[in-house]
């Protein structure tokens, strides 16, 4: 009988693989074509996962692995590159990467389902809340209520005229709860809203005054700020007997000045 024709990969070797094969220490001399029979466990799978792992191939002295492509067809090819597109039978995707891109848009499908159903709980769970919280602020609102009525009377001319805003305005944590005397607080209310006020404008800086003005006849802006015994803080000083501590405090410190106001240190007159 004439020898069967070896291919390029003489031998197979079973237990270089990663895998946890059913056979160990075996191998295996291909031909061009083989064909391997046997139940479930026998090792099929084994052969054909061996081609993935170039370890487990012994090639034919003179060839050179990287000039050829090995190729597999076999069952974790089929789960890698073929998938169901959806429940439609004999319809499938095909390559690696239609396989791994259906597989992440299946993932991402069902993310998205499961915040949908987290959303929907959240708001069965946020409207459970308020309608707990209804009762409770409506509870709240007469008890506020109810206490100011004779805050109420008093100042009745305050902006709070219904309950729902009175309450609001508590719960708006723009207020910290502080004592108040009640005399004082009544005087201001009795300024605030007294019929007869007269409401005054702010004073402007110059420039904020669009018009040109004059000051010119305002003689009091020519006079010196200075201090004489005919003015009225030298009268002050007198009736306060005064002077004396001024003239003390004058001797005192203006020859260790070195020539300057010891207060506002600007230059001193020869004459002081």
């Amino acid at each position: 009988m004439q020898d069967k024709m070896t291919s390029l990969i003489t031998k197979i070797k079973l237990d270089a693989s990663t895998e946890a094969y059913t056979f160990h220490d075996e191998e295996v001399c291909p031909t061009y074509i083989n064909f391997f029979f046997g139940k479930n466990g026998a090792g099929k799978s084994s052969i054909a996962d061996a081609f993935r792992h170039p370890e487990c191939l012994e090639w034919k002295t003179g060839i050179s692995p990287a000039n050829y492509s090995v190729l597999i067809y076999d069952k974790t090819f089929v789960s890698q590159n073929f998938a169901d597109y959806g429940n439609l039978k004999g319809v499938f995707t095909l390559s690696q990467e239609n396989v791994e891109a259906r597989q992440k848009a299946e993932a991402a499908a069902q993310e998205r389902t499961q915040v949908a159903q987290d959303g929907k709980k959240a708001a069965e769970a946020r409207d459970k809340k308020h309608g707990e919280l209804a009762p409770l602020l409506e509870n709240f609102r007469n008890v506020c209520w109810e206490g100011a009525r004779e805050y109420r009377k008093d100042y009745d001319q305050t902006k709070k005229k219904s309950r729902e805003r009175f309450t609001d305005e508590v719960l708006s944590g723009d207020y910290s709860p502080v004592d108040h005397n009640d005399t004082a607080i009544k005087e201001l209310y009795d300024v605030a809203f007294d019929p007869d006020a007269r409401r005054y404008d702010l004073f402007k800086s110059s420039s904020e005054i669009s018009s040109s003005y004059d000051l010119s006849g305002l003689s009091l802006l020519a006079e010196a700020i200075t201090s004489s015994g005919g003015t009225e803080f030298a009268r002050f000083m007198k009736v306060l007997n005064a002077s004396e501590w001024v003239r003390r405090g004058h001797d005192a410190y203006v020859h260790k000045a070195d020539g300057k106001c010891p207060f506002c240190q600007q230059k001193l007159p020869r004459r002081f």
